[in-house]
């Protein structure tokens, strides 16, 4: 089994910079110096957004922005931020403050607004439907996988980056084949995910 880059950079900053090296590639301007990634850093944002990746044509991307993880200006009438977790969760009404900070910088600039939060650990529901109430989207690691499963070329960051979640997510599901006398910190967070389905859990 070789390295993987992200068994090393597992800070929520490495999330950061991958996302937005992904996204940035999603400028029309690098078609032709690599199709496949361009057309994964479209999707990647269609996903976060909603938008038809056939509408995106130009990006700027930067990070820590206000505190915002990282912010997005798509052609000229769009603007995303994203709040990236790795393990963390949501806290001290970050989410309401930076969209507040986002409507009032750019509710006269910008048509569309938009707001996504990605979470690559285990989220509960009680915390995913607190996210939406808040105006935000949230995408969990499944849906990013989906779109990095579509990627049909040879980039090694694209490649250890769906490997890394992909591991996370088979540790995750361990709980069903494992003996319980051996689960550790994800097959717990996958039998409580479980349980959340079958049971009206609050929080």
């Amino acid at each position: 089994k070789t390295p993987n880059i992200f068994s090393f950079a597992t800070s929520e900053l490495s999330q950061d910079a991958i996302l937005s090296w992904l996204i940035k590639w999603a400028d029309d301007i690098f078609k032709d110096e690599d199709n496949e990634l361009c057309l994964l850093g479209k999707s990647i944002l269609s996903l976060l957004t909603g938008l038809e990746k056939e509408e995106i044509h130009s990006i700027n991307v930067g990070r820590q922005w206000c505190n915002i993880d990282i912010w997005v200006e798509i052609n000229e009438d769009a603007f995303l931020i994203i709040e990236d977790k790795t393990g963390t969760s949501i806290h001290n009404d970050q989410l309401n403050r930076y969209r507040k900070k986002v409507e009032d910088e750019y509710k006269d600039k910008r048509q569309k607004l938009f707001y996504a939060y990605v979470k690559t650990g285990n989220e509960s529901l009680s915390v995913e439907r607190a996210i939406q109430a808040q105006g935000y989207k949230p995408i969990n690691r499944q849906d990013l996988l989906s779109v990095l499963s579509t990627y049909k070329g040879k980039n090694p960051l694209v490649i250890d980056y769906r490997l890394h979640l992909q591991e996370i997510e088979n540790a995750t599901n361990n709980y069903k084949t494992v003996s319980v006398d051996n689960w550790r910190w994800y097959e717990w967070q996958g039998f409580y995910k479980e349980l959340e389905k079958q049971i009206n859990v609050e929080s």
